[in-house]
């Protein structure tokens, strides 16, 4: 099966297709955006709490430098293709890196020593069609593998051995599951309405808890999400395709992490606001007085700028000066302020903005730091290149990506609370 998520044509990168959300216009104001429902209803939640932070966050900012790297796995040793996620064990002597070009997974020594790899692509017992996360269950120090294009999560030894395989997003066919995390009495897993199925003015997202057998317990609550068109053409045997056309650049997203306890903390990606949801159901919401900013040309341009570097433009000749009219209708209209969200430690919760001077994708390196009661704990900065994936043990685990797009899994200590 093939996906076009690009359309590549007359010398510019049509970077979504037309079928575009209708609420992000080129010509739209600000304020008309956050009127859509991605603003004004982004979650089906009704919190227990309300704490307005302040409307800029504390100034006391920290870089994490490079002494308080504690692992590095890279260059000729050990070549990644595309690094999809990284987890570490349970003891965190062994940590393991998912490569979506290779479709398989490789475990490292905490001094980064290869052990072993398993998985590879196709569709075949504990082979992988595209694996997009990496999950070690904490009740039993199990490595499993998401596949979200077989629906389907295997599950390994700590050793790579398939022991099974669950398909939790077959209780809904008119959901397709995108992410899914484990704590430590089951999962979380983020489920989007099925394009194919479901009309864009219609779709929308939900979180639902799984118990350790992958039966589902409760649906959290339900998200707005940036709909997108969908066809599927079945043609001679083998040459069926499935075409994606996805919201605009820079569409509101939403983000999430859930803490060991299965506390989930959440952010739809619009307004400047994240949410608390603990076990109980109680939910708080955290927010500040903001609103997002329209998406500048710079930013467009440093945008087309990265695209191009990585040889995402069909014309690398072409000025982007002369790419960024021609595609300016495919850009939001504003700013997400909630790029990424991380479970930090000890309840802490990471939350970072839009930043296209930190990177063409619009992802700052400086994230802020909210403690599990609410006050502000400061800034973090990240190093350059390093995007974090998740945090265990006091550590953030990550991909850095060097100028000539060589990846490498880094990981950096961090304190607790922070």
């Amino acid at each position: 099966m093939r996906r076009r998520m690009a359309v590549l044509g007359a010398g510019a990168l049509l970077l979504l297709g037309t079928g575009a959300l209708s609420a992000f216009r080129a010509d739209a104001r600000a304020d008309r955006e956050l009127a859509s429902a991605l603003f004004t209803h982004p979650v089906e939640l009704t919190p227990a709490g309300d704490l307005v932070l302040p409307a800029r966050a504390s100034t006391s900012l920290r870089a994490i430098g490079d002494d308080e790297r504690v692992l590095r796995i890279g260059g000729e040793a050990a070549a990644f293709g595309n690094v999809a996620d990284v987890a570490p064990g349970l003891s965190a002597d062994t940590v393991y890196v998912l490569d979506g070009m290779s479709a398989s997974v490789s475990a490292f020594a905490a001094d980064g020593r290869h052990l072993f790899a398993f998985g590879g692509k196709g569709g075949g017992p504990g082979e992988f069609r595209r694996p997009v996360q990496l999950l070690v269950l904490p009740w039993s120090g199990e490595v499993a593998v998401w596949d979200v294009e077989a629906q389907r999560l295997t599950v390994h030894t700590p050793t790579g051995r398939t022991v099974r395989v669950l398909t939790p997003g077959a209780a809904d066919a008119r959901g397709r599951v995108q992410r899914i995390r484990a704590f430590a009495h089951g999962y979380v897993m983020e489920v989007h309405s099925d394009p194919l199925r479901v009309s864009r003015a219609a779709q929308q997202g939900a979180l639902v808890r799984l118990d350790t057998a992958g039966r589902v317990e409760r649906t959290l609550f339900r998200f707005a999400i940036a709909g997108m068109d969908a066809s599927h053409v079945e043609g001679a045997p083998g040459t069926s395709v499935t075409t994606w056309l996805k919201p605009p650049t820079w569409a509101p997203e939403p983000r999430w992490d859930v803490q060991p306890d299965g506390t989930v903390l959440f952010a739809p990606g619009g307004p400047d606001e994240a949410y608390r949801v603990e076990p109980s159901g109680r939910a708080t919401r955290l927010r500040r007085e903001l609103r997002p900013s329209p998406v500048t040309r710079r930013d467009r341009l440093r945008h087309l700028e990265g695209a191009r570097d990585r040889r995402l433009i069909a014309s690398p000749t072409t000025p982007t000066t002369v790419l960024e009219p021609l595609n300016r209708r495919f850009f939001a209209a504003v700013r997400p302020s909630v790029t990424g969200v991380l479970a930090g430690p000890g309840g802490a919760q990471w939350t970072r903005g839009f930043d296209t001077r930190d990177g063409w994708q619009g992802f700052s390196r400086t994230w802020r730091v909210t403690r599990a009661d609410g006050t502000d704990a400061g800034l973090l900065r990240v190093p350059a290149g390093f995007e974090p994936v998740r945090i265990a043990g006091g550590v953030v685990y990550g991909v850095t990506t060097d100028e000539m797009h060589v990846e490498r899994v880094e990981a950096y200590r961090v304190e607790e609370g922070a």
